[in-house]
């Protein structure tokens, strides 16, 4: 089974963290797709893959679980599962 690490990336903050969380997961060879309205920021980094994103105009300035449910189905055309990791997770370089 095909799977994939996910995330959401929207709004300044964000974009710093999910660079970083991109560059964590290229250390253990997992491509992250990242959903955001800024993919030209990612593309320096060869393991992401990115889809265009907004948030529905009610939820501006904000990530709902309905905006996580919406990406979802779309992530199943490139792979059978999917791994959501919030843009502000990291992972240690010596982690056990």
């Amino acid at each position: 089974m095909k799977y994939i690490f996910t995330t959401i990336s929207y709004g300044d903050k964000y974009y710093q963290l999910t660079f970083e969380l991109a560059k964590d997961l290229a250390k253990i060879g997992k491509q992250l797709l990242i959903y955001t309205d800024k993919p030209d920021y990612f593309e320096s980094v060869d393991n992401v893959i990115t889809r265009l994103y907004a948030p529905l105009p009610e939820n501006k300035g904000r990530i709902s679980g309905y905006d996580k449910d919406r990406i979802a189905t779309k992530v199943f055309e490139i792979a059978d599962a999917m791994w959501y990791i919030d843009s502000d997770w990291s992972m240690k370089s010596n982690a056990a």
